[in-house]
């Protein structure tokens, strides 16, 4: 097992280690691709949360010696004087992969540069980029007016706006971001009166006919369902719904095959999990996707599949982990452990979401805000989540609130939690985000049961660190 690197510059990939050796190439279980020693200090990466539900690059740092006049070092000749020019910019950045006994690389990311002295290149490692919007769309108003498209995700109720085009026509997004689809219908109110008995529907308008014709006052969209990426506004099949599709919807758009570029085994919950957004505002993919993670107890991060034999072996994947999800444990001994610390966190008060609804009055559209609060105790912090999940008013009440509820009281379970690190022997390569580990300290009297949120990785040291919310209990030696 070795250091392996692979840094892209310049259109060319270079291969660089601690020590000079020969060995397989990425994505290749033998050859004789040459690691040049061109690292003076091994890289040192942690990967996990940072805010919301996207697990990336937390820190990372890497040095390489500075040899400005070797051809075979990623930054000499052009590529040297071209990265001189850019720093401080965010074009021509970089890429580099990163992999020890694994045949693809266990990360995938960016090099920013820090410093230069005559002998060594200092810079940080940061997360790949994923430069994808929604609700960017524009389009011309009745009022000549350019505006943003809304991007509608699952089932729409009582949202606004929706953008009128004139001559009883409505923006429906682009051929890229089609918006609602015609088997669901769609119901546009104006001021309490639903407009037309029929809509003919395209990726990009809505057409309504018969009926009552708008007459310029406030609106909304009482219902519709939104379609999948690319799909067919005419087809059932392609109506958005679930926390799954959403998942799909997002890999696909940040150009991830979802044929097999995705995987949920520790988040299936997420085929059945009800999910609806109305973005009104250009936002980045990943972004809004941490944002609705993080309000359903979920995480994701982006990897390379390392199962060989099954399709996709090593394209980039998408992992959906429901940070509720109790898999079965790694054992780790006493001979596997450097050392742990555990970190009892501030007293966690409670965990509360909220959403508003709007509805007709009359000719006046109500809003009101319904409050979910799952209590822990009577002081300490207040943590509270954004809400997308699918909920109905029926007469008085509304319905899918138990589910909220029962996501709120999932967050406050593992949030009131303790957080435990462990050290371990070795760059543990297969451990990901989602794992769970059990471990006994006898010189602690602790009993640990811990799922991983975050690794850090140290190849100078050759130790992997593990950390997570935990389950801490007395351990007596039998």
């Amino acid at each position: 097992m070795a250091l392996e690197i692979m840094i892209t510059v310049g259109g060319s990939d270079y291969y660089l280690s601690d020590e000079g050796h020969s060995g397989a190439s990425f994505g290749a279980t033998a050859g004789s691709q040459y690691y040049y020693p061109f690292v003076a200090v091994p890289p040192r990466l942690t990967w996990g949360p940072t805010g919301g539900g996207y697990i990336s690059v937390q820190s990372g740092s890497l040095s390489l010696v500075n040899k400005p006049y070797d051809s075979s070092h990623p930054f000499s000749g052009t590529n040297y004087r071209n990265m001189l020019s850019d720093a401080g910019s965010t074009s021509n950045v970089p890429t580099i992969a990163i992999k020890d006994s694994t045949k693809y690389a266990i990360f995938d990311g960016t090099l920013i540069l820090q410093q230069i002295t005559p002998d060594v290149i200092r810079f940080t490692i940061e997360g790949p980029r994923y430069n994808f919007h929604l609700a960017e769309d524009t389009v011309t108003d009745s009022d000549g007016d350019t505006v943003n498209i809304p991007w509608p995700f699952g089932e729409i109720e009582g949202r606004q706006p929706i953008v009128y085009k004139g001559s009883n026509v409505w923006a429906n997004g682009t051929a890229r971001h089609p918006g609602f689809n015609s088997t669901a219908g769609i119901n546009i109110v104006e001021e309490g009166t639903n407009l037309y008995s029929s809509e003919a529907f395209t990726a990009t308008e809505i057409t309504g006919s018969g009926g009552t014709t708008y007459g310029g006052k406030q609106v909304s969209v009482s219902f519709g369902q939104g379609t999948k990426l690319s799909g067919d506004v005419d087809d059932s099949d392609d109506i958005t719904a679930y926390m799954s599709d959403f998942h799909y919807y997002i890999s696909r758009d940040i150009g991830i095959n979802p044929s097999y570029g995705i995987n949920n085994d520790k988040a299936s919950g997420s085929t059945s999990l009800g999910i609806a957004i109305y973005q009104t505002e250009p936002i980045q993919d990943l972004d809004l996707f941490s944002i609705v993670c993080d309000s359903v107890n979920y995480q994701f991060y982006i990897t390379r599949n390392q199962n060989v034999g099954e399709a996709g072996t090593g394209a980039l994947t998408v992992y959906l982990v429901d940070r509720a999800n109790n898999p079965t444990a790694t054992v780790l001994t006493k001979n596997d452990i450097i050392e742990s610390t555990y970190r009892i966190t501030r007293p966690l008060a409670q965990v509360s979401t909220s959403f508003n609804s709007m509805n007709w009055r009359g000719t006046q559209l109500a809003n009101e805000t319904i409050d979910i609060v799952s209590n822990n105790l009577e002081f300490g912090r207040i943590t509270k989540k954004p809400q997308y999940m699918i909920t109905h008013k029926s007469g008085s009440s509304y319905e899918n609130v138990s589910s909220v509820q029962t996501r709120m009281n999932a967050i406050r379970d593992i949030e009131k939690k303790p957080i435990a690190s462990v050290t371990v022997d070795g760059i543990q390569d297969t451990y990901t985000p989602g794992d769970r580990f059990t471990f006994n300290r006898e010189q602690d009297q602790i009993k640990v049961d811990m799922l991983a949120r975050s690794i850090s990785w140290d190849w100078g040291k050759r130790q992997t660190t593990l950390s997570g919310d935990a389950t801490l209990s007395i351990y007596e030696a039998s």
